[in-house]
């Protein structure tokens, strides 16, 4: 069986045991593997897991239209939060 003959969910889940670089790199295999990149359940494991509840707590709201644009948001710049005790920010591994 080839690759491209995987449902999207299957391709989602493969890219999700990578790292971000990787689902990047991977998302130009083909127009299946480009959607499943685009996948908010293949970016929301590469959030903290507790990401809803500290993002809550942000002075303004975060409006990002994707998990992936979260990840990105987080991983370019740290957010000062709980007026200047917290800072959240996510790392890329390059």
């Amino acid at each position: 069986m080839e690759l491209q003959g995987l449902p999207e969910g299957c391709i989602a889940s493969i890219l999700s045991s990578t790292t971000p670089v990787d689902v990047c790199r991977l998302s130009v295999v083909s127009k299946l593997f480009r959607s499943a990149a685009e996948s908010d359940a293949v970016w929301e494991r590469f959030l903290p897991s507790d990401y809803q509840s500290i993002i809550s707590q942000f002075p303004s709201p975060l409006n990002y239209p994707s998990k992936k644009a979260l990840y990105l948001t987080l991983s370019d710049r740290p957010i000062i939060f709980d007026q200047g005790k917290k800072v959240c920010s996510v790392f890329r591994i390059p």
